[in-house]
Formats: C-alpha cells, structure tokens, sequence
C-alpha cells in the first residue's frame, strides 16, 4: 500500500487530469470528491488502515452498540439493515464511527422507537433527512432512518448480508445506491473507495442494481466508477 501522503497526492492528479476533460468539467460531484480528497490530507478519520470486521470497530469504539444488544433492542421480525461507516466498513477500509445506523421502513420506525424508549433510550433528536438519534445510558449511539417505500430498500431489507457477529449489513449495491442519493462528502469518498475495493462481478451487480432501480443515478456510478478506476 503507498504511504498515504503518496496515495493522496496520486487521488488528485487523477481526478484533476479528470477534471480537465470536458466531457465532466461541470459535474458537481467530481469537484467535489476533489475537494474531499484534498482535505483528507489533513484529516485524520480518514487514514487508510486495512479492512476490518464490525467487532473490530467496536473494540475501536466500545461505546458502538453490540449485535446482542441491538438483536434484544429490536422488535421481532423486524426487516432493518445496518448502513452508515459500521456497513462501509465491511466492503472498504475503515474509518472512525461513533454510532450504529440502522435503516427501516418509515412505516415500522414507531415501533422501533417505543422499543428504544422501553429500553430506557434516550431521542437525541431528529435527522434532517427522515429519521431520529438516540441515546442509551451506558452513551451507546443510534441513529434511526426512516426508509420510504421504494424498490431498493425493499430489495435491500429483503437480502441482507448477515455478518458472523450477528449483524445484518446492506448489501454492497444498495448501499451505493443510499450514498449515490446523498452524495455528502463522506458518502461520495466511501463511494470510491468501495468501488475501488470492489471485484470486478461485483462492479456488474451494482451497475445492474443502480440500472434496475434508480436509472437516474446511473451517470454518477459511471462517474464514480471510473474515478475508482483512475485511482
């Protein structure tokens, strides 16, 4: 692996050689992996470090809520998945995450809510984005999002992957698809990385997941997809 300084500098030669072709001059998206990758020169939550198991992340943090604890919070049957940097990091190398993002359908997220609030769980307060944060005594975080009904969080909440810990991580396309439609500077760094550390039918799979369930997003996979590739 080059040293991080090395690797850094590499990033945006290429996506400032990128940048230069016009067929992409205007995107907003790759100006702004520009800009991320130059400010990971001075921030430490971006470190390369190899990939690491969602147990591991927790001894990183061991204020994270464990996969027992989580299965005891929730309501039985319940169809979530785990997103956010605990997902990320089964598919990329890791970085520091001090909560646990649980994804659900808005239609079940009052019943998780009473279950938390039974547990003596604290709401922190709400998620701009559709959801809610909370709190347990012990300082345990949760963050909560409220799902609406569309064809990839079913998809999604219907294949998880499930991790020998107990958890139930997104599946790799899905979880692009999440980060492609919010696109904030963490998500569009973790949208390269994963891509980077993809294999090659995996690449297939989310191309297709992208293409059958969000059209729309699919010149932004392209996009982020060959970034990854010039990295």
């Amino acid at each position: 692996m080059l040293p991080l300084d090395i690797a850094i500098t590499t990033d945006i030669a290429n996506i400032e050689a990128m940048l230069a072709r016009k067929s992409i001059l205007n995107r907003p998206t790759v100006k702004a992996l520009l800009a991320l990758t130059k400010t990971r020169c001075t921030a430490s939550d971006h470190a390369l470090r190899p990939p690491v198991l969602p147990k591991v992340i927790r001894r990183l943090n061991p204020m994270l809520v464990s996969a027992d604890k989580l299965k005891l919070l929730l309501p039985d049957g319940l169809r979530y998945v785990v997103v956010g940097g605990v997902a990320s990091a089964h598919y990329q190398p890791a970085r520091f995450t001090e909560d646990i993002d649980l994804m659900v359908l808005a239609e079940d997220a009052t019943a998780v809510e009473h279950a938390l609030q039974l547990a003596g769980w604290s709401q922190l307060g709400i998620i701009s984005f559709g959801g809610s944060s909370w709190q347990s005594a012990e300082g345990e975080l949760i963050d909560l999002l409220h799902a609406p009904e569309q064809s990839w969080v079913t998809a999604a909440l219907d294949a998880p992957i499930k991790t020998l810990e107990g958890l139930q991580i997104i599946d790799l396309p899905y979880l692009i698809i999440l980060k492609l439609s919010a696109t904030r500077a963490v998500d569009i760094g973790d949208i390269v990385s994963m891509l980077q550390h993809a294999a090659e039918d995996e690449t297939v799979r989310i191309r297709q997941a992208v293409e059958t369930h969000r059209s729309d997003l699919l010149e932004d996979f392209e996009q982020f997809n060959e970034i990854a590739r010039l990295s």
